[in-house]
């Protein structure tokens, strides 16, 4: 449980086949209309991207900033032009200096995405949240692990089922 959500589902985000890179959790909070229901990709982007939250805790000492930036531009970036964001490249710039400005990342460091009404709060470990104002980057960042393309297959399977 996280603050006043409850846990959907964890997963494991893999590259190279094999290293585990972080573990991913989705929560949905408590009130909302998805509990109970089975719902598919779209549905869950377009009711829970207002109060779920995405919490990332990194398994791999060879996770770094610029690296986990970089795989979250390369995955959300896409997902932001589909959804047709009018400032694709200024919702980015903001979403990368979060991780810029942001202590260095070390095994067991924890990341929340917290999905809010004008975009995405990003806190690291216990530090205060930072926002980025971007309706669109906090669907983006949904869809990466829930669409058809999601980043690992298994997690978006498991909140699914």
């Amino acid at each position: 449980e996280v603050e006043k959500r409850q846990l959907v589902a964890t997963g494991v985000r893999k590259k190279y086949g094999a290293v585990k890179v972080y573990a991913v959790a989705l929560y949905l909070a408590k009130d909302s209309k998805l509990w109970g229901k089975a719902p598919d990709a779209e549905r869950l982007q377009k009711e829970a991207h207002r109060g779920a939250a995405l919490r990332l805790v990194i398994t791999s000492g060879l996770v770094t900033q610029a690296k986990l930036a970089a795989a979250l531009k390369e995955s959300v970036q896409p997902r932001l032009e589909a959804l047709g964001c009018k400032d694709v490249d200024g919702v980015m710039e903001m979403f990368m200096e979060v991780f810029d400005e942001a202590p260095p990342l070390k095994k067991f460091a924890v990341i929340t995405f917290t999905l809010v009404k004008d975009g995405v709060q990003v806190a690291f470990d216990k530090r205060p949240p930072v926002i980025v104002h971007s309706p669109e980057l906090a669907r983006a960042l949904l869809a990466t692990y829930v669409d058809a393309k999601a980043v690992s297959p298994a997690f978006r399977d498991a909140i699914l089922r």
